[in-house]
């Protein structure tokens, strides 16, 4: 699949929409993640750089997640910080977010402390937010993921236990996110 979109789009000199772009992006995450050939994220990353959206005003939530993915994969941090700065289309509890994860990386061969910091950001800020939208399921994956990559598995799995004892309130696929990383032997604190 991920080749006929590429071939389809590299013989247009047409600049893909946002669309067309994000689904190129999210293609080449997937194959890059089956196959590890960094080639991929490359030449999709040619494909960022020619439209004219990205170009001019950043990233825009059409192609954000899968933007960022390849940027990250990439560790084009600083580009993406930049793009992301500029950005009028993401808002800023994303962008602060993002911004956090990126310093992590850069930090977290250098500097686990301030790795670690920039966790715990991401941690406060999503509780936060969590209070005033106590049933937005995608907020408490977030802070469980953030909280595994802290504490660890074990704890996180305690903590959320004693926040939720009925998990059905909170949705499928948080119910799901949780068995997931219950059972997978690499989740938790392996940074």
């Amino acid at each position: 699949m991920y080749a006929a979109l590429f071939c389809f789009f590299a013989s247009c000199n047409s600049n893909v929409t946002n669309k067309e772009l994000n689904e190129i992006l999210s293609n080449s995450l997937i194959k890059y993640d089956d196959t590890g050939n960094k080639q991929v994220l490359n030449d999709s990353y040619s494909f960022l750089n020619k439209n004219k959206d990205f170009r001019n005003d950043g990233l825009k939530t059409e192609f954000f997640l899968s933007a960022s993915g390849v940027l990250m994969s990439l560790e084009k941090y600083d580009e993406l910080e930049s793009v992301l700065k500029r950005s009028n289309d993401i808002d800023s509890f994303t962008k602060e977010k993002t911004i956090n994860n990126l310093n992590f990386y850069r930090f977290k061969n250098k500097d686990r402390l301030k790795a670690k910091m920039y966790l715990s950001n991401n941690v406060n800020m999503i509780a936060e937010q969590a209070k005033n939208n106590p049933k937005d399921t995608m907020l408490y994956s977030e802070y469980f993921v953030y909280r595994t990559m802290l504490v660890g598995k074990e704890k996180s799995l305690k903590e959320v236990d004693s926040m939720f004892s009925d998990y059905s309130q909170y949705g499928e696929m948080f119910k799901e996110l949780i068995e997931d990383y219950s059972s997978d032997p690499k989740s938790g604190v392996n940074w």
